[in-house]
């Protein structure tokens, strides 16, 4: 099995459900750094969580309300 062990880690959707979980492991598994990503004010908290210490866990809300929809063609 693969480890994110000293890597740097995306991770999309981390305020709930399967983002969570995933940016959870990637701490538990001492990866160099996590960005959390999400559309969901919660992952702010979710930082407070995960952060160990090292300050490594970082996150960012999406703004995605001015992309219009796909329409395909």
């Amino acid at each position: 099995m693969q480890t994110v062990a000293g890597k740097r880690v995306l991770v999309t959707g981390a305020a709930m459900g399967m983002g969570r979980l995933f940016a959870q492991r990637a701490v538990d598994e001492d990866a160099a750094a996590v960005v959390l990503w999400d559309v969901n004010e919660d992952v702010q908290s979710l930082v407070l969580i995960l952060t160990d210490g090292r300050n490594r866990v970082e996150w960012d809300l999406g703004n995605f309300s001015n992309i219009p929809p796909y329409k395909p063609q």
